[in-house]
């Protein structure tokens, strides 16, 4: 038996039999799951699995790691699925599985609030703060009531110096999640932390674990990629500022740091996107200098006061290795002291990687929505880098429902580096190469019938998109798209009644059609989303009728069952921006090796496209689809209203006998998975009606039953 031998049961008994009442019905996509999890939890090998909304993942994947007793790390990408598995799904099946399983739940250091940091608050801030604190069971800023405090950058656990040298630890959040790791047999945890964990290790912050679980694996790269990456901010400083003073330490460095860093930034104003390496020139140099002297300082200082900075307090057994330490006299000064430290180390990193990039990393610079510049040193092909560390572990599964493209994972496979050769060094610093692990692959089906639920309108007379130029007033090409796509979605939504989300890929397109149904004066509320998507979320479903315009934040993780939601219009084909710089850096790397290979500019141009910029709309726009049927009552349209959907020449459209689109616009319409597909308005707002008189006749049967 490949599991739970001790209980005498394996997967098959709950998923498949239904032992215990586990589940309500047996769903034959789960049951291969969770079969598929058992063997390779057994083999110690690897698998991605592509399952649909409404297989039932969490479970399938949960069931097996229970009852192997083994110690499993689920890896998730939104909070909502970690709080929802460790807070309900896991507990659930530990009861009904009657098998006592400890879980941990464990964020990023971001994700808590620091006592010691409070006291840098204005007092009646940190009065605010430190009362929220006491109310707060982890300090978790998901707890903190309303819209998160303009100053909680400042008072997060990002610098923590761990139990045993911080006077609040007793009460702090993040270091009793650490402490919850140590007996739990399920950690779930966020992406971020596991890459870090992957980075440093693996198994250095979330200690020896045998199998690892990437749900929501679509965004695990990116994730990933932000653990390897370094930033250096206009306000990296300011926290070093504030700290050596209150250190105490000599300050005539504070002033000349203070104007080589504004100097630096000052220095690259007009930079934008993709810089050469470097773009601080001498102004970095000064900075990196002065930096490491105060680095020194702060470790010298330390090393006086009975202090030391050679244990990580993110290391897994911290509290072990700090135990044979003696108390400091001095634990508040050096606590301070380490903070410090840890502070300057994160600007000081970055410099050091900004000045010499190699050749897997690209500079570049952003502007955020202040206006302020940061320069970033991201990897551009993150396999490399987690590739060998996800080799070394036992088990890992990745899974999402959008990770194949058109039923296949070589492109996941190889941005996670799963299919590349590995050496590691043995005890003894010899190398020896890992042999390559058995990856198992499952496509599962919907369990929806989409058939019956759903209908994808694609209509043919869209104007191509035309972004906006920055100049005012707008070019007659864009007035004439954003007209377009107002007229199209006002005929859309009437017919729907509302309930309906438009989803935008730009800021400026969801703008300008807004302010144009506006005018048109719609009897269906608009919301438009702002800084604050859950706030905008909250107000869609309070609201009879309404529609959302939204962006990235809608095209996923977003779940809206029954009739509120009846209506998808994606504006756009997701297709990344064009002068994103990993895109571009990335888009670079693929052209070139093409042509190493002997293929010409132009074939290897398109495979690029084929290659990076194809697999990204796929994913992303299957996640916006996947909006509309969450459930198998629900029905509904997804309309795609992006002309370049109809590319190329295929088949004949089920519903009206059209032409159905060809090339990577075929690949756009086949991969949501709707059957029936078509570009008549008429037959749409047939469709949208009928549902809608179908929501007013179950009102009215359920009014006449209460």
């Amino acid at each position: 038996m490949a599991c739970g031998t001790a209980l005498k049961f394996d997967t098959d008994d709950f998923l498949l039999h239904g032992a215990n009442n586990l589940v309500r019905e047996i769903r034959p996509g789960q049951v291969l799951m969770g079969q598929l999890t058992e063997r390779v939890l057994a083999n110690k090998s690897f698998a991605t699995v592509e399952g649909p909304v409404g297989i039932g993942k969490s479970f399938a994947y949960a069931i097996p790691s229970i009852l192997s007793g083994k110690r499993v790390v689920i890896s998730t990408a939104k909070k909502q699925l970690q709080h929802q598995l460790a807070q309900k799904d896991l507990p659930f099946l530990a009861e009904r599985l009657e098998k006592p399983v400890t879980i941990a739940l464990l964020k990023g250091k971001s994700n808590y609030g620091c006592a010691m940091k409070a006291s840098d608050l204005k007092p009646e801030d940190e009065a605010t703060f430190r009362a929220w604190l006491a109310s707060s069971k982890m300090g978790d800023l998901s707890d903190w009531p309303g819209r998160k405090p303009f100053y909680w950058s400042d008072v997060t656990a990002e610098d923590c110096v761990g139990g045993h040298r911080c006077k609040f630890s007793k009460d702090c959040g993040y270091w009793k999640s650490k402490e919850q790791l140590k007996s739990a047999q399920i950690v779930v945890a966020n992406h971020h932390v596991v890459a870090w964990d992957l980075r440093f290790g693996p198994k250095k912050l979330l200690g020896n674990y045998d199998c690892l679980i990437i749900d929501e694996a679509h965004q695990a790269v990116s994730a990933f990629r932000g653990a390897y990456s370094k930033q250096a901010t206009p306000y990296s400083v300011k926290r070093i500022i504030r700290g050596v003073d209150k250190a105490g330490l000599d300050t005539k460095l504070v002033k000349p740091l203070e104007m080589a860093w504004d100097a630096m930034f000052a220095h690259i104003k007009n930079l934008d996107g993709e810089v050469p390496a470097n773009p601080f020139e001498a102004h970095g140099e000064i900075s990196q200098e002065i930096l490491a002297t105060l680095r020194a300082q702060v470790k010298k200082e330390m090393a006086d006061h009975g202090g030391g900075d050679d244990v990580d307090p993110d290391d897994f057994d911290y509290a072990e290795k700090m135990r044979s330490r003696k108390p400091n006299l001095h634990q508040d000064y050096v606590t301070k002291l380490e903070m410090l430290g840890r502070s300057i180390d994160r600007p000081l990193e970055a410099l050091a990687e900004i000045k010499d990039p190699g050749d897997n990393i690209v500079v570049y610079v952003n502007t955020t929505d202040k206006k302020a510049k940061i320069v970033n040193a991201a990897p551009i092909n993150i396999g490399p880098m987690v590739g060998p560390k996800l080799r070394q572990l036992d088990t890992v599964i990745v899974t999402s429902a959008t990770i194949a493209v058109n039923g296949d994972f070589r492109d996941i496979r190889n941005q996670l580096g799963l299919d590349m050769n590995v050496t590691v060094n043995d005890e003894d610093g010899a190398p020896v190469t890992l042999e390559k692990k058995e990856v198992e692959e499952l496509v599962l089906e919907t369990p929806f019938d989409y058939r019956r639920q759903a209908l994808l309108y694609m209509p043919q007379h869209m104007p191509m998109p035309v972004s906006r130029s920055g100049t005012y007033p707008p070019t007659p090409e864009r007035i004439k798209y954003i007209e377009a796509v107002s007229t199209e979605c006002k005929k859309l939504i009437r017919s729907s009644d509302g309930n309906a989300f438009i989803l935008f890929t730009a800021t400026n397109d969801m703008r300008d059609v807004h302010a144009a149904l506006l005018e048109e004066g719609l009897d269906n509320p608009l919301i438009m989303q702002e800084d604050d998507a859950e706030s905008t979320f909250k107000a869609f479903m309070a609201t009879p009728k309404s529609v959302i315009l939204g962006l990235k934040s809608f095209w996923e993780g977003v779940d809206v069952v029954g009739d509120k939601l009846r209506l998808v219009i994606i504006t756009k084909l997701p297709f990344p921006q064009v002068n994103d710089p990993v895109i571009r850096a990335r888009s670079r790397t693929v052209k070139n090796e093409g042509i190493a290979r002997g293929l010409s500019e132009s074939t290897a141009e398109s495979n690029v496209f084929k290659a990076v910029q194809v697999p990204i709309m796929l994913t992303d726009l299957r996640q916006g689809a996947g909006r509309l049927i969450r459930s198998k009552e629900d029905k509904g349209v997804l309309a795609i209203l992006d002309p370049r959907i109809w590319t190329g020449s295929g088949k004949k459209l089920p519903i009206i006998g059209q032409r159905a689109p060809g090339g990577y616009g075929a690949q756009a319409a086949d991969s949501v998975g709707f059957s029936n597909k078509t570009a008549d308005f008429g037959l749409v707002d047939k469709f949208l009606r009928m549902l809608c008189q179908e929501e007013v006749a179950r009102g009215a049967k359920n009014k006449t039953s209460t």
